[in-house]
């Protein structure tokens, strides 16, 4: 565009830039997100300016054949010394629009989980030779045009020798850069995740290059394209942003449903809005471009500019003000929306309306030229009849004509306002306001009840940002604390296979669960098909909703919900409860249970049946061998693993409640190697305690105190901001198990009272959440082998429900170390340094590939080269044929695909279309710069088509039309 237009005013400038961050500014403020959420704008805007800034300095070198090059072989250099080399100039020049300063724990955020100045790192890092590529490609996108049309000619050329010419060239290439592609696929593209992110920008340009190349190889094909592609490129802008928060939900964590159950219809209908509403989106920020910034109109658009942050001023300071008012809600919303729409709208009016009027005069004189020409037109025809004497008049022509004649004149008044359609009356005036009050009344209301129905904040969305979220703001319903651990535990296993979009809708619709669907890896669906394995999921809140007189003594009190200061409050019945889907519980990945314990630790406490969960935990969040078999570690012995380098989880070997009482005590004092208390503390057993110290009265009295320790314990980590868990025996397998003394001890009866006990002494009341074993193993009794242990899977879902429940566990421990609703004053985190993603010898390897790309003029960087080998010796070969009607090929040029001699008759040409400066330095190729060039080219390329200019022009009508064809 700066090539061809020269177009450097700041009007430009400005229209682009807000082009790409209109929209994402307008989320932003709207709905509280970070900026960095919508990576895709500040990236764009870099690469915009990368490019203006570029193209700009010294604007005259770009006419010359080297001065653009060697501008853009600075621009690569600075790129490698801010990216490929850790030399501190990117923190150095970013520190002053970027903090440094790193998140505490309640500020987890999905846009910068490791603060701003790390996340514009990663990102900017993983782009940063993008923009380069893509200029590189432009600047010698007129040469790559020849290039490919040549290669097309060489199949018409006469004579058995080069007849495949083109073919053979075409095919050099393409070859070459799909074995590029393939060395990509097979190599960096296997690599994990964050080590391929390092490589991508050295080696993600290949494939496209290799697409660019295959997609435009023949005529036909770039004749062509696909509707559909045009459609998603035009709107990408609008699609990328909008589909946050219409396709995706809770921070794209999620799909939104409308259909439950029917995910394709689902997800298809869904689909269908999120293009609508782009569509409706790109519509109305070009009018408001076009409208407030015109580009020939620079103090306009500076006034507009000016106004518009005045708005943005006036109304964050109108929302900041009512929300130390306390007039946060629906109400208040939709009048100032109604109030400042209607004063916008006729702000709009007054200021647009006299031009718009004088726009529609012009539009009538224009319709009334037109009309005298017609007339004129078909006067002189009507004339020429009557001299002919032609039966013309006769017809019912006319007729028409005589009423063009009366038409010549000036235009009537009302002719001028249907063409204005200047409708002054009360109903034009007053509509577009009722419109958009109504339509702000649908849209508050539909917002209302799907807040109340489901779409409320829970404890993780809420604190994500580390702010609450809009819905939760405007208090439309309390956010959900720990009421949620009362339906946390409520779930079924359905024989389903949750790798099938058709069984999940099953599993919805007539089982009534949902949101665990596990990993559907080619390993897991070999076990469902060889196994039938079960899947697990939350059951919908109304087949699973308690009431007061359901809860049972063996689980969680569920007549009792802890609020969120951790106080005890009673549900007095079924409607008070939360629903699973505002609980929004389902299968949490890897990456987000990664977010959630992000500089977190967690330590496990008691049996083997906590070292189970320990392991199906250590499964969620990577680690797939947790938990296998390995006889080289004892079996009762502590463990500890790091993930992701702030992610602590331990395992300590407690057997017996005195043995859990002591370990939760040095957890408490810091001792056991522990310098602080960790986050969350997951305490489970009963099981050896039932074995081996139930036999006897004396025993039972020494157990109940130490169950009583235990729970004093539990309220001791309370009390110092960590956030426990109790884990509950999971069902045994009486049947199973391996000898009379176990079957006796500790059958599933004795748990049960077992488990009664340690409720009835305080140690469920004392956990700020109870993970009730026999939950997830009930139904599953029959797998366990030992008549204890269960297989992986079965665990994976004890995991998952204490995943869940981090939503509510790890928020308190923040606000408990805060003083309640504060940020935490505890350690912030450690983020990755800027810098650490580079790498040198692959910048060089770039720098190489920008050399060869500006200074060889090859847009596919070298690959061009390839087919000209082959071309000039095949074509020297064939220059010595006999045959008479071959071209023997004596032009300069004539059988040459070297891009570097391709320049003249590539730029020539297009600098005399466009009428562009001459181009400065061409005597140094030993070209020529004069006006008669663009027809020397076309006689090369009549030449290569095998006959004169005159046999192709019979064909195609004329030697310009036959060339612009091929």
């Amino acid at each position: 565009y700066f090539y061809r237009t020269r177009d450097y005013s700041f009007t430009r400038v400005l229209r682009v830039l807000i082009r790409i961050n209109l929209t994402a500014v307008i989320l932003c403020l709207t709905l509280g997100n970070p900026y960095l959420l919508y990576n895709i704008c500040p990236l764009h805007s870099l690469s915009f300016l990368m490019i203006y800034f570029t193209m700009k300095y010294k604007s005259y070198w770009n006419y010359s054949i080297y001065g653009l090059r060697w501008k853009l072989m600075g621009l690569a250099c600075i790129i490698f010394l801010l990216w490929d080399v850790d030399l501190g100039l990117f923190r150095l020049i970013h520190t002053p629009f970027l903090s440094t300063v790193v998140p505490s724990r309640g500020e987890a955020s999905i846009a910068a989980p490791y603060g701003q100045m790390w996340e514009w790192y990663y990102r900017t890092h993983v782009q940063h030779w993008s923009a380069f590529i893509g200029m590189v490609y432009a600047v010698n996108y007129p040469i790559t045009s020849v290039s490919l049309r040549k290669m097309d000619a060489f199949d018409n050329i006469r004579g058995n020798n080069v007849i495949y010419f083109g073919k053979i060239s075409k095919a050099i290439i393409a070859v070459g850069l799909i074995s590029a592609t393939y060395v990509w696929a097979t190599g960096p593209l296997r690599s994990p995740r964050f080590s391929y992110n390092a490589a991508h920008p050295y080696f993600g340009f290949l494939p496209v290059l290799t697409y660019v190349f295959l997609r435009n190889i023949t005529p036909s094909m770039r004749a062509h394209h696909l509707g559909l592609f045009r459609y998603l490129g035009s709107h990408s802008l609008e699609i990328y942003l909008l589909h946050h928060h219409i396709f995706l939900s809770r921070d794209g964590t999620t799909m939104v449903t409308i259909f439950a159950g029917y995910p394709s219809c689902n997800a298809l209908l869904v689909g269908c809005i999120l293009l609508l509403v782009a569509r409706i989106l790109k519509r109305l920020t070009s009018i408001l471009i076009e409208m407030s910034l015109p580009h020939d109109d620079e103090s306009k658009c500076i006034r507009s500019l000016l106004i518009l942050l005045g708005l943005i001023v006036a109304f964050f300071a109108v929302s900041l003000a009512l929300d130390m008012m306390g007039m946060v809600n629906f109400g208040t919303i939709a009048a100032i929306t109604i109030i400042c729409g209607i004063l916008l709208y006729q702000t709009v009016m007054d200021m647009t309306w006299v031009e718009h009027r004088n726009a529609g005069l012009i539009i009538a004189r224009q319709i009334k030229e037109r009309r005298k020409k017609r007339f004129l037109r078909n006067l002189s025809v009507l004339e020429s009849a009557e001299n002919n004497n032609d039966a013309i008049l006769e017809d019912s022509d006319s007729d028409d004509l005589s009423q063009q004649s009366s038409e010549s004149g000036d235009l009537s008044r009302s002719e001028i306002r249907s063409v204005l359609h200047m409708d002054e009356s009360p109903v034009a005036k007053i509509s577009p306001p009722l419109i958009g009050t109504l339509v702000v009344f649908l849209l508050g209301v539909t917002w209302h009840v799907a807040a109340l129905a489901s779409a409320s904040s829970s404890p993780s969305s809420s604190s994500r940002y580390g702010r609450r979220s809009v819905i939760g703001k405007v208090n439309s319903m309390p956010l959900l604390g720990d009421e949620c651990g009362i339906l946390a535990n409520g779930g079924r296993w359905v024989p389903i296979d949750s790798c099938s979009e058709f069984h999940r809708g099953i599993m919805m619709r007539e089982y009534g669960v949902g949101g665990y669907y596990g990993k559907c890896d080619q390993t897991s669906q070999i076990d469902i098909k060889m196994n039938g394995a079960l899947s697990w999921g939350w059951t919908r809140s109304e087949d699973a909703a308690p009431s007061p007189s359901s809860s049972s003594s063996s689980t969680f009190s569920l007549s009792e919900g802890k609020t969120k200061d951790n106080t005890i409050s009673t549900i007095s019945g079924e409607d008070d409860f939360p629903t699973t889907k505002q609980c929004h519980f389902r299968f949490r990945d890897t990456d987000e249970i990664q977010l959630s314990l992000r500089g977190r630790s967690i330590v496990f406490v008691g049996d083997s049946m906590t070292r189970n969960l320990y392991h199906a935990v250590c499964r969620a969040l990577g680690d797939i061998n947790a938990g296998g078999y390995d006889a080289t570690v004892p079996t009762h012995s502590d463990i500890t693993k790091t993930f992701f380098g702030d992610v602590t989880l331990e395992y300590k070997w407690a057997p017996l409640a005195v043995d859990e009482i002591s370990k939760l005590r040095d957890l408490r004092y810091g001792e056991g190697g522990s310098s602080a208390p960790p986050d969350l503390v997951v305490v489970g057993g009963g099981v050896w305690d039932r074995l081996h110290v139930w036999a006897t009265d004396e025993d039972h009295e020494s157990h109940k105190s130490n169950i009583k320790k235990l729970a004093s314990e539990l309220v001791e980590l309370r009390s110092r901001s960590v956030s426990t868990v109790w884990f509950t025996p999971t069902t045994i397998n009486t049947r199973a198990l391996n000898n009379q003394e176990k079957r006796t001890q500790m059958n599933e009866e004795g748990m049960e009272e077992m488990r009664v006990l340690y409720a009835e002494l305080g140690v469920e009341n004392a956990a700020s959440f109870v993970l009730d074993g026999p939950t997830f193993t009930m139904d599953r009794v029959k797998e366990s082998y030992d008549g204890v242990n269960y297989p992986p899977d079965v665990y994976d879902a004890g995991a998952q429900i204490l995943a869940n429940a981090f939503d509510w566990l790890l928020l308190d421990s923040v606000t408990l170390a805060s003083g309640g609703g504060g940020e935490s004053d505890s350690q912030d985190f450690t983020p990755p340094r800027p810098g650490i993603m580079s790498n040198p010898f692959l910048g060089m390897m770039m720098l190489c590939f920008a050399l060869i790309g500006l200074f060889f003029f090859d847009g596919y960087f070298g690959f061009s080269y390839l087919a000209s080998l082959f071309v000039r010796s095949a074509a020297a070969a064939a220059a010595t044929t006999d045959d008479p009607g071959y071209y023997t090929g004596e032009q300069h040029g004539l059988f040459s695909l070297m891009p570097n001699e391709s320049y003249e008759e590539a730029f020539v040409p297009l600098h005399q279309k466009l009428k562009l400066p001459t181009i400065s330095g061409l005597s140094m190729m030993g070209g020529r710069n004069d006006g008669t060039y663009g027809y020397g080219m076309q006689d090369e390329i009549f030449s290569l088509l095998g006959g004169s200019v005159s046999n192709v022009s019979e064909k195609s009508g004329s030697a310009e039309e036959s060339y612009r064809q091929r």
